[in-house]
């Protein structure tokens, strides 16, 4: 594991796992889960191949840096994308 965040007040946690855990192709390994730890959603990510790299919380928007260089805005109830910006 990569990094976690509390989320939802503790009722929820992000997790990112260590994107070298695979080295091609794509790899969703953003995940949201309960406080039972079951997976609550996958993060959709912009493209293939790609995996997120980083991620943050600010005023309650998930955001989440990937290997292709997007910034990505996160919805906090299902994992789908809500914005995404090139960075690069």
């Amino acid at each position: 594991m990569n990094q976690s965040i509390s989320l939802d007040g503790g009722r929820k946690r992000l997790i990112l796992f260590d994107p070298d855990e695979v080295l091609d192709g794509r790899y969703e390994n953003l995940v949201c889960v309960d406080s039972a730890g079951a997976v609550v959603w996958r993060a959709e990510l912009p493209g293939a191949p790609d995996v997120f790299l980083s991620l943050y919380v600010e005023h309650g928007e998930i955001h989440a840096h990937t290997w292709s260089g997007y910034e990505v805005v996160i919805n906090p109830e299902n994992g789908r994308i809500m914005r995404a910006d090139f960075t690069k």
